[in-house]
């Protein structure tokens, strides 16, 4: 069996390049187990999906501009492209030794250790090791909560690579109850739930767990 055999064309005009508003009238899947069924209703009937006592889970942190663009730099401080966002640097997660991240980078075969991507005067990262996974091991001089605050200034949405629009704001892409920062990804199906939505739920008994 070969990869291609499960390729398949999508239409364009069938990607939503934007979030639908309001959030709660997105479209739900239902599967009814006790039916064998499968039926589709607007997503602001969950509240006659749920019934008392029933428990929602979610994930309540929060997106950040994880999403990098900087110039790379030799070990001998020298500009190894002209182009100042010639590499993409993707913030993947923070490691136990301070500074250091695991990130993805675009394009990764020029990235290698001893280098520096710099996203700004006052925003760079040296790059130490490269993972046999394809994952890069990079270290930034700010402990993690202020690579946070730079990212959020110098960076862009993390935005998945079917979405061409880039000019949503970075609200567009948290949840009503996203609380810590630190997602590197938006968990999109808590997208749909708006603030009166949630109270409604409450209200009859629905409980959550973050």
């Amino acid at each position: 069996m070969l990869a291609a055999e499960f390729d398949y064309y999508l239409p364009p005009e069938l990607i939503a390049q934007s979030p639908v508003a309001p959030r709660d009238h997105s479209r739900l899947m239902v599967l009814d187990r006790a039916r064998r069924s499968v039926s589709e209703r607007p997503f602001y009937e969950i509240t006659e999906c749920l019934k008392p006592g029933d428990l929602v889970v979610w994930n309540n942190s929060k997106v950040f501009k994880a999403r990098l663009f900087g110039g790379l730099v030799s070990a001998a401080g020298e500009p190894l492209f002209e182009h100042r966002r010639a590499v993409e640097i993707f913030l993947v997660r923070e490691l136990q030794n301070p500074g250091v991240w695991r990130v993805l980078a675009r394009p990764g075969r020029h990235v290698r250790p001893g280098t520096r991507v710099v996203f700004a005067d006052n925003f760079y990262c040296d790059v130490l090791l490269k993972e046999p996974d394809g994952t890069i091991l990079v270290q930034f001089p700010e402990n993690s909560e202020a690579v946070r605050a730079k990212a959020n200034l110098y960076g862009s949405v993390p935005l998945p690579p079917y979405v061409k629009d880039e000019r949503h704001e970075l609200e567009i892409y948290q949840t009503v109850y996203a609380k810590p920062e630190g997602s590197v990804a938006a968990p999109t199906a808590g997208f749909h739930f708006t603030a009166a939505l949630v109270e409604t739920l409450r209200r009859g008994g629905i409980e959550f767990a973050e």
